[in-house]
């Protein structure tokens, strides 16, 4: 394969969908590594570097030159049956824990809609540039205005919703059981540790009787991570990168 018809193929891709797309691309040498492409803001292909988020660098024939072949990967989506799956497991678990009522109460509310509102949900967020026109469904007067911390669906669109809390092993025990009776008796608490990542995991009980929490992993010594929202002492759902 010359490289200007990998270009092509990767183009081609991306001529009618700008959503994110993963490649495997093997080199002459026997070599093979994953690609994560994504439409560039100068209306280019690019691809995210190491632990990149949201920037990277031109596809171009100087950097491919050496490749042979191409496969792109395809998307490992959930069900429409899972994706409602994942809601009402949401809701069980915010109802166990006390936390983020507001956001339990909007899943409530989406579940009660029905499944002709869900299907249309679940397309919207997989269908042609899913961020973009999800956002714009739920935040500039679309057809889901009800639907408030529309991050968190696309995690209930992934066949794997949660995260787990990257406590240190010896002390995961202890600090699932002190989180919970810190979740339970409505205290404010943060802690960090290192683990792979600067690790921040805190709960606040606000003014208006109700409770919240949030989970990060920052890159070691650097401001940027991934960011999640804590649903209970063992389950996070991702919201954004930084």
């Amino acid at each position: 394969m010359e490289a200007i018809d990998f270009i092509k193929q990767i183009m081609w891709d991306y001529a009618t969908d700008k959503a994110h797309k993963n490649y495997i691309v093997k080199y002459r040498d026997g070599s093979r590594k994953t690609l994560r492409t994504f439409w560039s803001a100068c209306g280019r292909v690019a691809y995210f570097g190491k632990r990149m988020r949201n920037r990277g660098y031109p596809i171009d024939d100087f950097r491919f030159k050496d490749v042979v072949s191409v496969t792109r990967i395809e998307s490992r989506g959930c069900p429409l049956s899972l994706f409602v799956k994942h809601m009402k497991d949401a809701v069980k678990i915010l109802n166990d824990s006390g936390l983020w009522q507001d956001i339990r109460e909007e899943i409530e509310g989406v579940l009660s809609m029905g499944e002709e509102v869900h299907q249309k949900i679940y397309d919207a967020i997989n269908s042609g540039d899913s961020y973009t026109n999800f956002y714009k469904e739920c935040c500039e007067n679309g057809k889901f205005p009800f639907i408030k911390t529309h991050q968190i669906y696309y995690s209930f669109c992934k066949r794997k919703c949660w995260k787990s809390i990257a406590y240190l092993r010896w002390e995961r025990k202890y600090y699932n059981e002190f989180f919970r009776g810190i979740i339970k008796e409505h205290k404010s608490y943060s802690m960090r540790w290192k683990n792979g990542y600067d690790n921040t995991l805190a709960v606040r009980s606000d003014e208006d009787g109700r409770i919240r929490g949030w989970y990060c992993e920052e890159y070691v010594g650097c401001a940027n991570g991934h960011y999640y929202l804590l649903f209970d002492a063992t389950h996070a759902i991702y919201i954004e990168d930084d």
